[in-house]
């Protein structure tokens, strides 16, 4: 597949889908539904649990479930992600990512559903957000955390959705590539759990110098979280030297085996 041309066929598949799905049960369903149910979700607890870890002095590692890549292809043929998860949780992650998206990373909403019925770890719904209905979706299936990707959504649209998630008890890592995206984070939304991502979404490159050029703007009352192009323990290590202590892994992770994370947490602090 053409890398130049990946997040535009994501984006317009996307808009396909939810199309598709409010066709079958209407956005006043889903959010109906949602606040019928409301009281059986725990609020906030996703940044909360990576507060709790930073006061150990201890790196945070969300480590992530993600099956394929549209650029590198397969990453894991695990079929039992719930064991994966379990592995996480037992190594030392301090939350989980679940990408979810299917049509080009193979990925499942149920996933949500099954790893909250066997792993207490607070639940990020890793996927490309443009409309609220995926919000009050990723609510109902039991996710505790959104992404939202600033580069895909328009500055009126990204501050709907921001406000939406914060209203119903969704943490928001909102998702920044540039020193232009962390203004609109900072002082247009006032963000305080911001994911610089080090990897160019219309190339699909990566490199760790994309953290590493921003973190100096971002502020100390800012939790920040980077993500994606940490390839081994050297990259976590520069990455930590320079102030980072907080992570979001995947491909490194699931290419090795499940105690893997403990060792590289305990090699790290």
């Amino acid at each position: 597949m053409d890398k130049k041309n990946i997040l535009k066929n994501i984006l317009y598949y996307k808009n396909k889908t939810i199309t598709n799905c409010i066709k079958n049960f209407s956005l006043d369903k889903i959010r109906n539904k949602y606040y019928l149910y409301k009281n059986n979700f725990t609020n906030n607890c996703f940044k909360k649990s990576i507060k709790n870890k930073q006061y150990e002095n201890k790196i945070s590692v969300i480590a992530e479930i993600k099956r394929y890549s549209p650029s590198k292809g397969v990453i894991t043929n695990s079929k039992n992600i719930e064991k994966i998860a379990y592995n996480y949780y037992l190594n030392g992650a301090v939350c989980i990512s679940i990408l979810t998206e299917n049509n080009f990373f193979k990925g499942s909403k149920k996933d949500i559903l099954k790893i909250k019925k066997n792993c207490d770890l607070p639940v990020l719904f890793k996927d490309f957000i443009i409309d609220e209905y995926q919000i009050f979706e990723a609510r109902l299936l039991g996710a505790d955390c959104i992404l939202l990707i600033v580069s895909i959504l328009e500055y009126e649209l990204l501050k709907k959705l921001y406000k939406i998630a914060r209203s119903i008890g969704l943490d928001v890592l909102l998702e920044i590539h540039s020193i232009l995206e962390l203004e609109i984070a900072l002082f247009s939304l006032n963000a305080k759990f911001i994911g610089i991502n080090n990897r160019n979404l219309y190339t699909f490159n990566t490199s760790i110098k994309i953290t590493l050029s921003l973190i100096k703007y971002i502020p100390s009352n800012v939790i920040f979280v980077t993500e994606s192009g940490i390839l081994n323990k050297n990259d976590l290590k520069t990455l930590k030297l320079f102030g980072v202590n907080v992570f979001l892994i995947g491909e490194f992770l699931l290419k090795n085996n499940g105690n893997y994370l403990k060792k590289l947490i305990n090699q790290t602090t």
